[in-house]
């Protein structure tokens, strides 16, 4: 499949959440962290088990949140978390992996509004799609995840293991969710469970290379304050 043309991305910048705005479960660590907010490109609004983010406006803007690694979780993670989209080919939401905000580098683990699963990266060149494919029969709310094995890791649609890559920016880094462009997204019962397993599926064992994590979890949360960086997606040929 070849993308045509190029998408442009707003970055938008991070501020710390003061802890009176906070009122809301369903999402695991990010309760601690999500916060109901309308802006000229997002309005963020609780449902029952998580939240629902919806972009009417503005189209390649991207906003997200999550919670930094905790000591001992490295590379023994499991995250995910329910995505329904509303939206287009680019609407995109689900999980944002492997955040590191000096150099700033992460991966996006998403659903398309076309029932795409996609995994881009996003470093020092900018956006990258990583992996596009698509799964027959999905229909309504897909659950989405991650399970780390060291270095490594594998994307889970609805429990199944679709596939595996690995390299030094995996097994490490921030966690949470993401939506990109505009659309209607609703992500729910967040979760990241951390458990060493005594090997991957395949037999290979596996050993932590990484430095030491943050000592807390920061609550933070996109903003449009500040001077935002313009990022291009490359997107791959499948």
């Amino acid at each position: 499949m070849k993308f045509n043309g190029t998408l442009s991305l707003v970055l938008a910048t991070f501020s710390v959440l003061a802890t009176g705005n906070i009122a809301h479960a369903g999402m695991g660590p990010l309760d601690d962290v999500m916060v109901a907010e309308r802006d000229q490109s997002w309005n963020v609004q609780p449902t029952r088990d998580g939240w629902r983010m919806t972009n009417n406006q503005a189209p390649g803007a991207i906003r997200y949140f999550y919670v930094n690694e905790q000591p001992g979780e490295a590379g023994k993670r499991t995250i995910s978390v329910e995505v329904a989209v509303d939206g287009g080919p680019d609407s995109l939401a689900g999980i944002l992996y492997g955040f590191n905000q000096n150099p700033r580098s992460y991966y996006l683990y998403t659903l398309g509004g076309d029932n795409s699963v996609n995994l881009h990266y996003f470093g020092p060149d900018g956006f990258e799609q990583k992996m596009q494919f698509g799964i027959e029969g999905l229909r309504g709310a897909v659950t989405l995840g991650i399970q780390e094995y060291g270095q490594e890791i594998a994307l889970l649609v609805n429990g199944q293991e679709k596939s595996r890559l690995g390299n030094d920016t995996m097994g490490r880094g921030g966690v949470g969710i993401v939506a990109v462009n505009t659309g209607d997204y609703v992500l729910e019962n967040f979760a990241v469970r951390a458990g060493r397993p005594a090997s991957s599926p395949r037999g290979d064992q596996w050993q932590e290379t990484r430095q030491p994590a943050e000592p807390t979890r920061e609550a933070q949360r996109a903003s449009n304050s500040g001077r935002p960086d313009v990022l291009r997606l490359k997107r791959a040929e499948i």
